[in-house]
């Protein structure tokens, strides 16, 4: 824009003058901003073209073989998580199933419990209680009975009295 086209279209000289000053330092604002965005984008500009220049001297295979061990590690660690949750489940599981079948000592049991036939599928532990019925079957002597213990009441009235049963009681520790 010139002033002689501000003045063609009605504008005095001085009107003209202002509205170029006006314009001019719009101008100077855009390009001070254009200026700073131009050096914003060089030097990212070149900030990318180290970056990739780095990544073409990379070592790609050395990248791959270190990206497989990772991922090895990351599925050990996932392995050794879910055998971890499986173990505390299973004996979260066998302390329920050794107070419901009344075991005595769960550290004995927990000896002769063959783990290896224990598994856990889709949350559920198999395999521990039919092992531990069978044992209660087998050796009944480590659970407690849900019989009740029975009372003896006071001396029968069926024997007689004797010298003899006196001392029978007395070697049996019982009060005459």
């Amino acid at each position: 824009m010139r002033t002689e086209e501000l003045m063609e279209l009605g504008l005095s000289r001085e009107q003209a003058g202002k509205v170029l000053a006006i314009n001019g330092r719009d101008i100077e604002r855009l390009k001070s901003a254009n200026s700073k965005e131009v050096d914003t984008l060089k030097k990212d500009l070149t900030a990318s073209k180290e970056t990739l220049k780095k990544w073409e001297e990379a070592d790609i295979d050395g990248l791959k073989e270190e990206a497989e061990k990772w991922k090895q590690q990351a599925m050990e660690a996932e392995l050794k998580e879910k055998k971890s949750k499986e173990e505390m489940l299973i004996q979260k599981e066998s302390k329920g199933i050794y107070q419901a079948y009344r075991a005595k000592d769960a550290a004995l049991l927990d000896k002769l419990i063959d783990w290896g036939k224990v598994s856990v599928k889709k949350g559920a532990v198999c395999g521990l209680d039919e092992q531990v019925q069978a044992l209660k079957e087998s050796y009944g002597f480590l659970f407690e009975s849900k019989k009740p213990i029975p009372y003896f009441s006071a001396a029968s009235t069926g024997f007689a009295e004797s010298k003899d049963t006196d001392e029978i009681r007395k070697a049996m520790g019982i009060s005459v």
